[in-house]
């Protein structure tokens, strides 16, 4: 059984709702870095300090930042993991191999969900999260309607202020220039394993488990 895996794959091609049900499947814990971060922003840490000095400025919070978050969190659980949208440039991964080779626990497996860009846009557009926990969803997957409270918490849901056509296109670009190269780079590994994404999300687990327990 494979338990240390990472998620790739373009904005809307299902990576936390993946790393959701591997999670509830196979109790392998799904840390998001950008929440663990952003978590370390609002109780004021040092490093959310740091972090925050780049996101006021408009500007990247560094790789080496973001690693430290993954290693922070590494040391207090127990090697297992499903990291979904980390890492997202060719750096991180280097940084992120280093670091589980020097603790012995290298990575698994990683997947490329791969979507066409029809699917994703229709996604984007079924897309809402919850305005109390943040909890992302979709229309027609987890909930019935817009209308429909959350089902985490109970809480309100809004369209999220970045699923916008505008910065789908730009976050696109984003992907193909920084992430999409490290669809080679684990390939190169030989490491990777290709999941055609288009479909519901079900089939797309069967996939996925199967993979996990070859």
């Amino acid at each position: 059984m494979k338990q240390r895996i990472v998620l790739l794959g373009p904005p809307a091609s299902g990576k936390g709702t993946q790393a959701e049900m591997i999670h509830a499947k196979f109790g392998i814990e799904t840390p998001s870095v950008g929440a663990i971060l952003r978590e370390q922003q609002a109780a004021g840490t040092v490093l959310g300090r740091e972090a925050a000095r780049f996101t006021e400025q408009g500007r990247l919070v560094p790789d080496e930042m973001i690693v430290e978050v993954a290693r922070t969190w590494l040391d207090a659980h127990n090697g297992a993991f499903v990291f979904d949208g980390f890492p997202r440039t060719f750096g991180q991964a280097e940084a992120l191999e280093r670091l589980l080779n020097k603790r012995q626990t290298p990575l698994e497996i990683a997947f490329s969900l791969e979507v066409n860009v029809v699917t994703i846009e229709k996604r984007v557009c079924r897309r809402l999260a919850c305005a109390k926990c943040g909890l992302i969803v979709s229309i027609g997957w987890h909930i019935e309607s817009a209308a429909s409270p959350c089902p985490r918490c109970g809480g309100a849901l809004v369209r999220r202020a970045d699923d916008t056509p505008e910065t789908l296109q730009r976050r696109m670009i984003e992907y193909c220039e920084k992430s999409e190269p490290l669809v080679a780079f684990y390939a190169g590994r030989g490491l990777l394993t290709r999941i055609a994404a288009d479909a519901a999300p079900e089939t797309v687990f069967a996939e996925i488990a199967s993979a996990l327990t070859k």
